[in-house]
């Protein structure tokens, strides 16, 4: 009884198109990244998403993202009757150029804004907890950022 309503689950999954997010298919002139002026939290996210794509040196690269200008801020967005602030925002705003290998600028001026909120409601059992929440949350806005670098990439080498 259950393998066929599994065979009908992976049936509708693979027929609606999903695909899973790790899983993009690049062209090949995104087969050596090089990524300059990044923070060293950016340059971990794509290390962890394209590792075997960059390469160490603009020279050898097919692509450069020239990161210009990176910020990460903390917004209260509430605060409770005393005065405490109990929900954030965290926004992640990065300006960056698409170049090709010869150092042609294919795409200038991108900008790319993220935004997160979490409940943070100050009290000592839970506080722990929400400053972790705080890092997976930042770290989902540096993986987000590269899946939107890369997908702005494919869109400007496919023109």
């Amino acid at each position: 009884m259950k393998s066929p309503v599994l065979f009908i689950m992976l049936f509708l999954t693979t027929a609606c198109g999903y695909h899973l997010r790790g899983s993009v298919n690049l062209p090949d002139a995104l087969n050596n990244i090089f990524i300059s002026n990044a923070s060293s939290s950016l340059n971990k996210a794509f290390k962890d998403i394209y590792k075997e794509k960059l390469v160490k040196s603009a020279a050898t690269a097919e692509l450069v993202i020239k990161i210009l200008k990176e910020e990460l801020t903390r917004h209260t967005i509430s605060t409770d009757t005393s005065g405490y602030s109990n929900e954030f925002a965290l926004v992640y705003r990065i300006d960056f150029n698409i170049l090709d290998g010869q150092g042609k600028i294919l795409s200038a001026n991108q900008r790319i804004r993220l935004n997160k909120s979490y409940v943070n409601n100050q009290s000592g059992d839970t506080l722990l907890a929400k400053n972790n929440e705080e890092t997976l949350l930042r770290k989902e806005l540096y993986n987000q950022a590269v899946y939107s670098m890369t997908s702005k990439a494919r869109a400007v080498l496919s023109k």
